[in-house]
């Protein structure tokens, strides 16, 4: 797992949220990659959702302080509030601002982790 970090290459993770805080397993997985400081200055997009008006924001908060503390650069983040409202029968989002709006965090994390490689490879 810690080679998929290595290669700063876009990973994902992605997670519940407990109450107002984060799961342990994600929490393990973080600490995992502490001692070996790959995350530091890599560029990270975060995005939650929520049946409540709050969007997950909360996760984003706790999930934020934890990446900062281990030098990642939060490039980008996108909450989604009252996401039940946006997916149709299936369960898949349908809601067109929405989806919008989770393409532009996309493709921001994308220009942000495109500028990090450009900017490494200036000092190798």
């Amino acid at each position: 797992m810690r080679s998929t970090y290595r290669s700063g290459m876009i990973r994902t993770m992605a997670s519940h949220q407990i109450a107002v805080r984060l799961p342990s397993e994600l929490l393990a997985e973080l600490d995992w990659l502490v001692a070996s400081g790959e995350l530091s200055g890599m560029r990270v997009g975060l995005m939650s959702a929520s049946p409540t008006m709050g969007g997950g924001i909360n996760a984003q908060i706790a999930l934020t302080r934890t990446l900062m503390a281990q030098a990642a650069i939060v490039s980008v983040s996108l909450t989604v509030p009252g996401v039940k409202a946006k997916l149709d029968e299936q369960g898949e989002l349908e809601h067109a601002p929405t989806l919008r709006r989770v393409r532009e965090t996309l493709v921001a994390l994308g220009e942000a982790a495109q500028e990090r490689r450009e900017w490494v490879a200036q000092y190798e």
